[in-house]
């Protein structure tokens, strides 16, 4: 006869490996919210055009038009101009964790907005993948 002691250590041996695959199975690709800053300060938050005091607004009709499942995460992506001061950005990125900051998390990437055009959108030739 197999003693108790046997029988619960690989009970719960087979309860975590069960509970850490279904962990692993969980991890989804973060959730992309895309912001381009021009040299003249326009910003376009998926590709409308919003001022600056709209940000806060913008975003959470974004999140609530798209709710995350409650593991995903969200990342801002910001664009910007290289030749803006980096206070202006930050200030954005601030605006935008304002709206929503439950699992987010930012990248910055400056961009030589003069040669880009006007309506581009991100997800032509310019898209950024890591």
């Amino acid at each position: 006869m197999i003693p108790k002691k046997i029988i619960v250590f690989v009970f719960f041996a087979l309860a975590s490996i069960t509970f850490s695959a279904q962990k692993v199975a969980q991890k989804e690709s973060p959730v992309y919210v895309d912001v381009f800053i021009y040299k003249n300060k326009d910003i376009r938050i998926e590709g409308d055009v919003v001022e600056f005091k709209d940000i806060t607004n913008e975003v959470q009709k974004l999140i609530l038009e798209n709710p995350p499942a409650s593991n995903e995460q969200i990342t801002y992506r910001i664009f910007a101009d290289k030749n803006l001061l980096l206070g202006y950005p930050m200030d954005v990125e601030h605006k935008m964790f304002e709206a929503y900051h439950h699992n987010t998390s930012r990248k910055r990437y400056l961009l030589e907005t003069g040669k880009m055009k006007p309506n581009m959108e991100i997800d032509g030739e310019f898209r950024l993948e890591k």
